[in-house]
């Protein structure tokens, strides 16, 4: 999934949870001269502990899974700059 210099190229991270499982997911969105590019870059999920929590916390949780995987994606792809949304 290339992100050149020369495409409009950013970066979405979606969050959520439920009161089994919970987790995000990270895309990447290209605008070309050809159009737009829409590709899943990676995703992690998790069970909800056996131990009962709200579902605030649940969602908070799962904000941070999606804050370790932009963490991730950035470094991995040497990617410092820009503005970064969480939804």
């Amino acid at each position: 999934m290339g992100t050149s210099n020369g495409q409009d190229t950013q970066i979405h991270v979606f969050c959520d949870a439920s009161e089994r499982a919970y987790g995000a997911v990270l895309y990447v969105r290209s605008s070309t001269c050809e159009g737009v590019i829409v590709g899943l870059a990676c995703s992690k999920n998790r069970l909800a502990p056996v131990k009962k929590l709200t579902l605030p916390c649940l969602e908070l949780l799962a904000a941070l899974v999606g804050a370790w995987l932009l963490q991730y994606f950035c470094r991995d792809r040497h990617e410092h700059q820009g503005r970064h949304v969480m939804d």
